[in-house]
């Protein structure tokens, strides 16, 4: 298919949205992401963030799945 990142820059270049799935062993992309919405809710814009989890079971080991949705706000 491609690198991820050529073609996320694609989606965004031609004004399209995108969710891609970031997990704990990508660190520094983890840590940026991590920040970027620790931020948000450091600055009381919670209202701005949809959370969800889920737990996924497979193989009998249940992994938690967390989910976050950042409007882009003008300004």
């Amino acid at each position: 298919m491609g690198c991820q990142k050529s073609i996320i820059q694609k989606i965004i270049e031609r004004g399209g949205d995108c969710v891609i799935a970031v997990k704990v062993n990508q660190e520094k992309l983890y840590r940026q992401i991590c920040a970027h919405f620790n931020n948000i809710f450091d600055m009381q814009h919670h209202k701005h963030v949809n959370t969800d989890c889920v737990v996924e079971v497979n193989r009998g080991r249940k992994n938690p799945v967390n989910a976050s949705l950042l409007a882009v706000l003008d300004g």
